[in-house]
C-alpha cells in the first residue's frame, strides 16, 4: 500500500527562510495599515514590527493637538491607540485623561483604536475638545439670571 504524503508536510520542508534584514526591507516599504495587517503573518514580523528601533524609524510621526488653549505638537507612534495619546497629553499640559476628547475630521476618535486605523498619518492634526469649565458655567447663568 502507497501512502500519501500531506500538503502540509510538503510546506513545512519547502519553507523558505528570508534574512532578517531582507524583512524589514520588506515591511519599511508598506504602508502602516499594511504593517498592521502583516504583523500576524509570523511571529517574527510581530517581534520585528514591534521592536523600539523599527517604531522610532519606520513608524514614528508628530501629530499636532489643537484646543482652545492652543497648538502643540506631539512626537507618537502609528500604532498608539487613542488612549495612549490623551496620556501623552496628560504628561506634557496636565490634562486629565478622562475630561479630553479627541476628534479628527470631525470625527469622535475611539480609545481603543490606532492612529493608524484612522488614516492619521505625519502632521495631521487632531482637535481636542474639552469641558467648559463648571466654575465659569456656573457665573455664566448667575450672571444671566441676575
Amino acid at each position: 500500500m502507497v501512502r500519501k504524503r500531506s500538503r502540509r508536510s510538503n510546506a513545512a520542508n519547502n519553507s523558505v527562510f528570508l534574512p532578517t534584514e531582507l524583512i524589514i526591507e520588506i515591511l519599511s516599504r508598506l504602508s502602516v495599515k499594511d504593517i498592521v495587517r502583516f504583523k500576524c503573518v509570523s511571529k517574527s514580523w510581530e517581534t520585528i514590527t514591534s521592536d523600539s528601533n523599527f517604531v522610532d524609524k519606520y513608524l514614528k510621526m508628530q501629530i499636532f493637538i489643537k484646543s482652545s488653549r492652543g497648538k502643540f505638537t506631539m512626537s507618537v507612534n502609528c500604532l498608539d491607540t487613542i488612549i495612549d495619546v490623551k496620556r501623552k497629553v496628560f504628561e506634557e499640559k496636565g490634562i486629565p485623561v478622562h475630561q479630553q476628547m479627541l476628534m479628527f475630521k470631525s470625527k469622535h476618535l475611539n480609545d481603543n483604536m490606532t492612529l493608524a486605523s484612522y488614516n492619521i498619518q505625519e502632521n495631521s492634526t487632531l482637535n481636542q475638545k474639552l469641558p467648559r469649565n463648571r466654575n465659569t458655567l456656573h457665573l455664566r447663568h448667575r450672571m444671566v439670571g441676575d
